[in-house]
């Protein structure tokens, strides 16, 4: 009998270099799923359930919020939490901001279409 091979994500290889020891939960998922839909997948609670968002500033810096999965996080008010102009959630989108194809790179090519400004 073979064993199935684990997925791991960067953070879990992360974890696993740093000795924390974690357990990760698996489902079978054919479209995207909201936060609570995932937490009743796992029988959790939605309302002791939280996501981890992984946001990056104008700096640079980046910053971590964790959220209940239910809820979505203000990116006006983390960044004024975190004294920072602006900051944007990492995703498969915004993994950058400047570069081309980054976002700033992005804002800059809408600004310039008819009708549209920088706040675009």
């Amino acid at each position: 009998m073979s064993k199935q091979k684990e997925t791991k994500t960067n953070a879990m290889r992360e974890i696993e270099a740093a000795g924390v020891p974690f357990e990760s939960h698996l489902f079978p998922c054919e479209k995207a799923l909201s936060g609570v839909e995932v937490a009743k997948l796992l029988q959790q609670d939605p309302d002791q359930t939280f996501k981890t968002l992984v946001t990056v500033a104008k700096s640079g810096e980046h910053y971590v919020f964790m959220v209940p999965v239910a809820e979505e996080l203000d990116l006006k008010k983390a960044a004024a939490a975190v004294g920072e102009d602006g900051v944007v959630i990492v995703d498969s989108f915004s993994h950058a901001w400047d570069n081309e194809g980054g976002v700033l790179d992005i804002k800059s090519v809408i600004a310039k279409q008819a009708g549209k400004n920088d706040y675009s």
